[in-house]
């Protein structure tokens, strides 16, 4: 598999960090607010989740 990296400018990838081998996060913050800013990680994270979720039953029904 090919590995890429991402195509950022120098200026933008300052916020940017690499948490896992191709996964990066954004740390500028989407709020001033503690409990807000980790309600919208919760929740970022429960769609992708869900996502994934649908994505694996849409394959077994492909499947039978």
């Amino acid at each position: 598999m090919k590995k890429t990296t991402p195509k950022a400018s120098p200026e933008n990838s300052i916020n940017v960090k690499e948490i896992s081998d191709g996964v990066y996060i954004n740390l500028n913050r989407i709020s001033t607010d503690e409990t807000e800013f980790e309600k919208a990680i919760e929740k970022s994270f429960k769609e992708i989740e869900d996502a994934d979720k649908d994505k694996n039953q849409d394959q077994k029904g492909k499947l039978k």
